[in-house]
């Protein structure tokens, strides 16, 4: 048991707890975790990815609350409880879809949501629920200067098979003219990239063809905490320039 659990990452940190319970035959635990300011650059240095760290690194945070039981990490994963939540301000999203999807995944999801190889990111935000090891993609949004991109689908941890939904909405029609929405189907080790119509999406995931709903106010904290304004001022400006629009 780690309680508290205090961990220093890319400048930032992590509070929270962890606990494990061995003695049932099924082991249990959980998981804790606030995390604020992190730096991506020395984080995917370590990871040796320096490429990645100098073009598409920005400044990530938020919350971690899980539960889980099993024998493995794998049983772990089959049986996830609980909701991840992580915000980053800033940074690019060409090279992190390629390193985090696999390189032809990855380019292929680029090319079909955006019409330029370098994507700067205002600001990301996503929300998983876990339910007995199914992850929803409860939101996904991803605040670009000419556009944002909306998501959901699910992830079954236990067999590794995922089924998401990935759309594209302009800021300015007269500027980009319209991409189809992508699913991204298959496995997390050899994920499939397909350019799908706006019907089957409205049919598959419903939740991609809705709304457009902006992150929450509290992820502000999590991404310049200690480091002034200026560190989360892509997620300061995503969120001016969504409340403008809703005004209007």
């Amino acid at each position: 048991m780690a309680d508290p659990l205090t961990l220093a990452i890319g400048k930032g940190k992590a509070n929270g707890r962890l606990r494990l319970d061995v003695r049932p035959q099924q082991p249990t635990g959980e998981l804790q975790l606030d995390i604020t300011s992190v730096n991506l650059s020395p984080v995917l240095r370590e990871a040796d990815l320096p490429q990645v760290a100098q073009d598409s690194a920005g400044t990530m945070g938020g919350q971690l609350d899980l539960t889980f039981e099993g024998q493995s990490l794998g049983a772990m994963a089959a049986d996830l409880d609980g909701k991840l939540e992580l915000a980053m301000s800033g940074g690019k999203l060409d090279m992190l879809a390629v390193e985090l999807l696999g390189l032809d995944a990855g380019e292929a999801a680029v090319a079909a949501l955006a019409d330029s190889d370098q994507v700067d990111m205002n600001c990301a935000y996503l929300r998983f629920v876990s339910n007995q090891g199914t992850a929803s993609l409860a939101q996904l949004y991803i605040n670009t200067s000419d556009s944002n991109i909306t998501g959901g689908g699910e992830i079954d941890l236990g067999s590794e098979q995922l089924d998401l939904a990935f759309e594209t909405r302009a800021k300015d029609f007269s500027l980009l003219s319209g991409n189809s929405p992508i699913q991204l189907k298959g496995t997390l080790s050899d994920p499939q990239v397909s350019v799908v119509s706006d019907q089957l999406i409205a049919r598959v995931l419903a939740s991609v063809a809705g709304a457009l709903i902006a992150p929450p106010l509290a992820i502000l904290p999590w991404v310049e905490a200690g480091l002034g304004e200026g560190s989360g001022v892509g997620c300061r400006k995503a969120l001016a320039e969504f409340e403008q629009g809703s005004a209007s």
